[in-house]
């Protein structure tokens, strides 16, 4: 049977910032993301009523039945987008800020994320990055 998956011409595991500014990384640490418990994970109504319709906020709804996991994750990584990734908001590069801010927005699902980090990218998520700095050399 043939070797499946993407193959690198280096044996050597790339560094972080390498790594952040890969797709096929960026990609498959968001589709392990979306696929694990996180998205049964509910916040409060409160969360969602910027998501639902004014009519819907009058009705007593189940949000689980409104927003099935997968959705479910998938408003979270809108609302931190929507506040951490932006160039004017964050020095950071994007998947950097993308998870500085989730883990300062859910805290309570940071282990987690950091194994899912650690399974794609082979490496700890780095220390530095969490407070918010990144220093790249261009040299």
């Amino acid at each position: 049977m043939p070797e499946r998956g993407l193959k690198s011409n280096s044996p050597a595991v790339r560094n972080a910032v390498q790594q952040f500014a890969c797709e096929g990384v960026v990609n498959s640490f968001f589709t392990h993301l979306t696929r694990s418990e996180l998205g049964e994970r509910y916040l409060p109504d409160s969360f969602y009523r910027a998501f639902l319709p004014d009519t819907i906020l009058s009705q007593p709804a189940f949000i689980p039945n409104l927003f099935p996991p997968w959705k479910n994750q998938l408003l979270k990584y809108f609302y931190v987008l929507h506040r951490f990734v932006a160039r004017e908001k964050s020095p950071d590069a994007q998947f950097a800020a993308f998870l500085n801010g989730y883990l300062q927005t859910f805290p309570e699902e940071k282990a987690t994320v950091l194994r899912i980090f650690r399974l794609v990218t082979g490496l700890d998520y780095p220390e530095a990055l969490m407070g918010g700095v990144i220093v790249l050399s261009l040299v």
